[in-house]
């Protein structure tokens, strides 16, 4: 297996959100091609305009009309996966599920934001140091 470069849907959220002219994911495939010279890309589920099958389709159209692989996506804000907790909102839990069975159905790896954590308790955050 070899690694792969892809360019992250996040890297032009600017593009995707801007208030005239959104970037729509659609366009985004060939958009890294042409413009940026990727053959692969990462997708994140905050850009999706839709997530029904016809959209799905097009999407996977569009992205090997550009010969451009899909290769993941990135699930931000959409509740805890893993939905064990009893706390969580049901709704949360199956928004993420959802989510989840979207990714699935594409057929893309996922990968998902943790919570950010300190790494060193002691010391309130940041690096752990070494004692030399």
């Amino acid at each position: 297996m070899t690694d792969q470069i892809a360019l992250a849907g996040w890297s032009l959220v600017r593009r995707f959100r801007h208030p005239e002219h959104p970037l729509p994911l659609l366009d985004f495939p060939r958009t890294a091609r042409d413009e940026f010279g990727f053959d692969a890309v990462e997708l994140n589920s905050p850009f999706f305009a839709a997530r029904d099958d016809t959209y799905l389709a097009e999407l996977r159209r569009r992205a090997a009309d550009a010969k451009v692989i899909l290769l993941g996506i990135a699930i931000d804000r959409e509740g805890d996966l893993a939905g064990l907790d009893p706390d969580e909102p049901a709704a949360e839990r199956r928004r993420a599920r959802r989510m989840a069975r979207y990714r699935r159905d594409a057929r893309l790896p996922v990968r998902t934001r943790e919570p950010r954590r300190a790494r060193h308790p002691r010391r309130g955050g940041g690096p752990a140091r070494r004692d030399r």
